[in-house]
C-alpha cells in the first residue's frame, strides 16, 4: 500500500481548512443533495464529500456508507489533494498503490474510485467530492465534468457557510460589545458623559444621574457645558488655557477639549454643581474619540467624586501641621531641657569645684597643718561633696543617654588596669566595713576595645552597690571571664549581701526606683546607678545579667564584645585620644617658677585654684574674662593658660581662638575648664585650640598632673 505524500503547502492548506469550520457546523441538506446528485450522475452506489485533515479524513456528507471518516494514511482522497487534480482508480485490486489497502480488502471493498478536488479561492485543495463502486469501471467525460462542477458547488457552499458564520460572529460581537458598553455605562461608579465633536451630549450614565441629580432625558441632546458646571470656574480655566496655549480660549466646551483633541487625555480637578445647587470636587478626564483616518468624532468625559479624598488630604494636612507643631514644640522643649541641664551643671559644679578643691588642698596641708578633728571634718566635707558630685553626674549621664547624646571614646582598654583602678575607688569604703575584696583576672584576655572611662563607671557603680548592700564582715569580688567564640569579655561583680527577691529584679533597671527593703531604705542614692550600668553596656553592644536570691547575695555580670561595636548614630562614637603620661620632674629642671595665666570669673574658684597652684610652686596671673586673658597672654607670655569657658564678654572659646592666631602664643599649652560638661564640649574646646579639657569640679591633684604633663617634655622645662 502506498501512503500519499504530504503536500508542500500542507501548513497553509490546514489553516485554510480550519477557517471553514466545517467539522463543527450543523448538517446542511445542500451537501447531501450534492452527494446524491454525484452518485446519480456517476451511477455509483457511494458518494462522499471528504475533508482531509492532518491525520484523518472526515465526511461532510456521505451516501451509501455509514462511516464518518477514515485515517488519512489509507484514504484515497489523500492522493487527490497532493496534485489538486481529478483522480481516478479504475481497479484498486490491480493497482499496486491500493491492492492491499484495508478499504479494498475489507469493507467497503472499493474497486473503483473517482474524486474531484475541492479547491478554495486561494488555490488550496482541502478535500474532495468523490464516487466509489464495488466493481472495476470508468467515468464518461460528461460524468467527469459533472463531478468537477459539483466540486465547485461544494466549495461555493462552504464559502457561504464561512461568510454566514463570520457575519454571525460579527453580529454576536457587536451585541456583546453593546451589552458590555451598557453594563459599563450603567454599572460604573464614575460619571461617564460622551458628546459629539461639537459638544452635544450623547450619553449620560446612571452614575452621572446619581452624582448630579439630573436624568439622562434632561441632559442628552444639550450642549456641554451643561448646568452642572460653574461659570466662574470655566472663565478662570479659559484664562489659564489662553495664557498656556497662546491663543484665546472661550469659556465653554473648548475649555474641556482644547488640549485633549490634540493629544493624550487631559485630567484635571473641577467642581461639579448638582441639580440642588450643591458643589463637590471631581477629577475629570477628557479623551478624544477618533474615527476613520484619526478624525475626532466626539469626546468622552469620565469624572469621579473626590470629596472623600479631599477630606482625607485636609485631615492629613492638619495632622502634618499638628505633627510639625508638636515636633517644633518638642525640639524647643529638648533645647530648653539641654539648656537647663547645661545651666544646672554649671551652677552645681561651680560651688562643688570650690568645696572639693579647697577641702582637697586643706587635706594636703597646703595652708598649714591640721588637727585630728579638722582632718576628720575635712574628710566628711570632701566625701559629701564627692557623693553630691556622683549624684549630679548620674542624673546628667542618664539625661544624655536618654537623649542619645552620650559620646563613647573607643580605644584599647587594659582589663587588669581598669579593674584595679575601679577596685581602688571602693577599697576605702570596703575597708571601713571590714569587707574582704577579691579579684580574679583571666589571663586569656589582656585588653579589648571600649570606652575606658565608661567601663570604669560601670564597674565602680556595681562595686559601690556591692559594698553598700553587704553587711560588715562579708565579701565582694570581681571576676573576669573570656569567651573566645564570639569574642567577649565578662565582668562579674558578686557579693554576700542582702540579695534581691525574684519579684524585685525587674525593678532594678527602672530610673529613680530603689528596692523597698528595710536595708535599702537606709542607703543614699538616686536609683540611677544600675540604669546607667545597663545603658552604658548596651551602648557598647553588650548586656547585663543578674543572679540573686534574698539574703544570699547578688552577682551582676556585664558582657561586652572584645571588638566593641557601639549602638547608636555614627557620630556618637569616636576614637579615644591618648592622654600624655605625667612625666617626672628631674633634678636639673629650671628653678624659675612657671607662670600660669588663670582666666576665671568666679571668686571662689579663683581662690581655690590660686591657693593650690601657688602651694605647688607655680606663679599665677589672673584674668576675669576673655578679653583680659587675651591681653595678659600677649603681655606676660605665660608658660600655660587655664581657660574657663563660660565668662562674661568674650567667652573662653573665643579667647582660645584669638590666642591661637598670635604667632607668639600659638604653641602655648591651654587647658580648658568648664562646669557645663555637656555633650560636644570637649570637641568644641579641642577644636578651638585647647590642648586639654577638664570638667569642673576638678580634682586639684589631677589638674597639677595635667599641668605638669603639658609643661614638661621628658626632662626639659618648656620656657619662653
Amino acid at each position: 500500500m502506498t501512503i500519499a505524500p504530504i503536500p508542500a503547502n500542507e501548513t497553509e492548506r490546514l489553516v485554510a481548512l480550519e477557517t471553514y469550520d466545517i467539522s463543527g457546523s450543523q448538517p446542511d441538506s445542500v451537501f447531501d443533495d450534492l452527494t446524491k446528485l454525484a452518485a446519480h450522475i456517476c451511477q455509483a452506489p457511494i458518494a462522499l464529500i471528504s475533508l482531509v485533515g492532518k491525520e484523518r479524513q472526515c465526511f461532510r456528507s456521505c451516501i451509501g456508507l455509514e462511516a464518518t471518516g477514515t485515517p488519512r494514511d489509507i484514504s484515497f482522497c489523500a492522493h487527490v489533494i497532493v496534485q489538486a487534480e481529478f483522480f481516478v482508480v479504475r481497479d484498486a485490486l490491480c493497482d499496486p498503490r491500493f491492492a492491499d489497502n484495508p478499504l479494498v480488502t475489507a469493507e467497503p471493498h472499493i474497486r473503483f474510485y473517482a474524486g474531484a478536488p475541492l479547491i478554495t479561492s486561494g488555490g488550496l485543495a482541502i478535500g474532495t467530492i468523490c464516487v466509489v463502486d464495488h466493481v472495476p469501471r470508468d467515468l464518461t467525460p460528461a460524468q467527469k465534468d459533472a463531478l468537477l462542477a459539483l466540486s465547485r458547488l461544494v466549495v461555493n457552499r462552504m464559502e457561504l457557510h464561512r461568510a454566514m458564520a463570520a457575519k454571525e460572529k460579527g453580529e454576536a460581537a457587536l451585541r456583546q460589545a453593546a451589552t458590555l458598553q451598557k453594563a459599563i455605562l450603567e454599572g460604573a461608579d464614575y460619571s461617564i458623559i460622551s458628546t459629539r465633536e461639537d459638544g452635544v451630549i450623547l450619553t449620560f450614565n446612571a452614575a452621572a444621574e446619581r452624582m448630579l441629580g439630573y436624568t439622562a432625558a434632561e441632559v442628552v441632546g444639550r450642549l456641554t457645558p451643561g448646568p452642572f458646571h460653574d461659570a466662574q470656574e470655566l472663565a478662570q480655566r479659559a484664562a489659564e488655557l489662553s495664557r498656556e496655549l497662546g491663543r484665546p480660549i472661550q469659556p465653554g466646551f473648548e475649555v474641556f477639549v482644547a488640549k485633549a483633541q490634540f493629544g493624550a487625555p487631559e485630567e484635571r480637578e473641577w467642581s461639579y454643581v448638582r441639580k440642588d445647587g450643591s458643589r463637590f470636587p471631581v477629577m475629570l478626564s477628557v479623551t478624544a474619540l477618533r474615527g476613520d483616518a484619526g478624525r475626532v468624532i466626539g469626546f468622552l468625559g469620565i469624572a469621579r467624586d473626590i470629596t472623600e479624598r479631599k477630606l482625607r488630604e485636609a485631615a492629613l494636612r492638619q495632622a502634618k501641621e499638628a505633627t510639625d507643631a508638636a515636633n517644633i514644640e518638642l525640639a524647643r522643649a529638648n533645647r530648653l531641657k539641654d539648656e537647663f541641664l547645661a545651666n544646672m551643671s554649671h551652677e552645681l559644679r561651680t560651688p562643688l569645684n570650690a568645696i572639693l578643691g579647697m577641702s582637697e588642698a586643706l587635706q594636703e596641708t597646703v595652708l598649714g597643718p591640721l588637727t585630728e578633728k579638722q582632718a576628720r571634718s575635712l574628710q566628711v566635707i570632701h566625701e559629701s561633696g564627692t557623693h553630691l558630685l556622683s549624684l549630679i553626674n548620674d542624673i546628667l549621664d542618664l539625661s544624655k543617654i536618654e537623649a542619645g547624646k552620650v559620646e563613647l571614646e573607643i580605644g584599647e582598654v587594659n582589663v587588669e588596669s581598669v579593674c584595679n583602678a575601679s577596685l581602688c575607688l571602693v577599697k576605702e569604703a570596703a575597708h571601713r566595713k571590714q569587707l574582704q575584696v577579691s579579684f580574679s583576672p583571666d589571663d586569656r584576655v589582656k585588653s579589648f576595645r571600649g570606652d575606658e572611662r565608661r567601663i570604669k563607671q560601670i564597674l565602680v557603680n556595681l562595686l559601690s552597690n556591692a559594698v553598700k548592700f553587704t553587711p560588715a564582715g562579708g565579701s565582694i569580688g570581681l571576676e573576669i571571664m573570656f569567651s573566645p567564640n564570639p569574642g567577649a569579655v565578662s565582668f562579674s561583680v558578686s557579693d554576700t549581701g542582702i540579695g534581691i527577691a525574684q519579684q524585685d529584679v525587674a525593678k532594678l533597671f527602672q530610673p529613680f526606683v530603689q528596692l523597698d527593703s528595710g536595708l535599702a531604705r537606709h542607703h543614699q542614692g538616686t536609683g540611677l546607678g544600675l540604669v546607667l550600668v545597663r545603658r552604658l553596656a548596651e551602648l557598647h553592644g553588650g548586656s547585663v545579667k543578674v543572679e540573686s536570691k534574698a539574703d544570699h547575695g547578688t552577682r551582676f555580670t556585664i558582657t561586652l564584645p572584645t571588638n566593641s561595636c557601639p549602638k547608636g548614630e555614627p557620630d556618637t562614637v569616636r576614637e579615644a585620644q591618648n592622654t600624655p603620661a605625667v612625666p617626672v620632674q628631674c633634678e636639673d629642671a629650671s628653678s624659675q617658677q612657671p607662670l600660669i595665666l588663670l582666666a576665671e570669673d568666679n571668686e571662689v574658684n579663683i581662690l581655690t585654684f590660686t591657693t593650690y597652684l601657688e602651694a605647688k610652686g607655680y606663679r599665677v596671673r589672673l584674668a576675669r574674662n576673655g578679653t583680659e586673658a587675651l591681653e595678659l597672654a600677649r603681655m606676660e607670655n605665660p608658660q600655660l593658660i587655664l581657660m574657663d569657658i563660660q565668662m562674661p564678654g568674650m567667652d573662653g572659646l573665643q579667647a582660645i581662638r584669638r590666642i591661637r592666631e598670635d604667632d607668639e602664643l600659638k604653641e602655648t599649652p591651654i587647658i580648658a575648664l568648664t562646669a557645663l560638661a555637656m555633650p560636644g564640649d570637649r570637641d568644641r574646646c579641642l577644636a578651638a585650640g585647647a590642648n586639654e579639657y577638664l570638667a569642673k569640679p576638678v580634682h586639684l591633684r589631677l589638674l597639677v598632673e595635667r599641668v605638669t604633663a603639658l609643661l614638661y617634655d621628658e626632662v626639659h622645662l618648656v620656657t619662653k
